[in-house]
């Protein structure tokens, strides 16, 4: 909108100078102007985030354009009386580019408890409820029947932040649990009760997001990560040694940045 308002006061022969063009989605292509960069840099807001969410994502390494997505998004979230997110999130990328690191900090950034489920542990839409269920009853929380639908008591779970990895082996079932991945819903009809996840975020990650339908696609915002580049594994690999109370040359970083593929675990 703010493009299109910006060429209708060119046409007509006025500077606007109020508005600002952002972006969130990282292109395809990596190789950004220098100075296209310089420009958006400039325009970031100058207020700090959260600090929950700044101290969620302290030295978290690469991938810098998906961080600062989910940093704003988790600010405004947490500003809301029961904190969310109020989006699902995929995030896609290669093994090893932080999916599941990235979705425990916005777990730690909300203050909800971190479900981590793998698509190939459960097989319908009832297995899932019950290993949410589980970790529910781990944390001391429970469900609270707020009424009832479709003939069925209906229950509203409590803040969680619900992590499915590899979600693309959900593929071939994946009709079955759109209901439940609606944002403004989040509904999921069981064997005996209806459960209301509309406090819970939805987090998902895939190698693979082509396997999966548009329809179950449209209901997550996408993150496309990229791998890590030299400099940002040798700095992981010397952060980990000065944990340990150790000092390491940069050729040994570096030596061990590619030993490991570029992969940080």
């Amino acid at each position: 909108v703010l493009l299109y308002m910006s060429l209708i006061e060119a046409a007509k022969g006025c500077e606007c100078t109020s508005g600002c063009l952002t972006f969130f989605r990282l292109v395809e292509d990596s190789s950004v102007d220098p100075s296209i960069a310089l420009f958006f840099e400039k325009r970031k807001p100058k207020e700090p985030f959260d600090h929950r969410v700044e101290k969620a994502f302290r030295g978290y390494i690469g991938n810098d354009h998906a961080v600062y997505q989910l940093k704003v998004l988790l600010t405004l979230g947490i500003q809301q009386k029961s904190p969310r997110a109020g989006i699902n999130f995929m995030f896609c990328g290669h093994g090893g580019t932080g999916k599941t690191e990235l979705a425990r900090r916005m777990a730690e950034a909300l203050g909800t408890p971190f479900v981590n489920i793998p698509a190939t542990a459960f097989k319908n839409l009832d297995d899932l409820v019950q290993k949410i269920d589980s970790v529910v009853q781990e944390s001391g929380a429970a469900p609270e029947q707020i009424g009832t639908d479709s003939g069925m008591p209906l229950f509203r779970y409590p803040a969680l932040t619900v992590f499915i990895d590899e979600v693309h082996a959900m593929a071939k079932k994946a009709d079955a649990y759109l209901n439940m991945l609606e944002p403004k819903e989040r509904r999921a009809v069981c064997g005996d009760r209806v459960c209301d996840f509309r406090n819970i975020v939805l987090l998902a990650a895939t190698t693979d997001k082509g396997k999966l339908p548009a329809a179950f696609l449209s209901r997550f915002r996408i993150i496309d990560l990229r791998p890590y580049t030299l400099e940002e594994m040798c700095e992981i690999v010397r952060l980990e040694f000065e944990r340990a109370g150790k000092i390491v040359s940069p050729d040994v970083c570096s030596m061990l940045a590619r030993v490991g593929r570029f992969i940080p675990r």
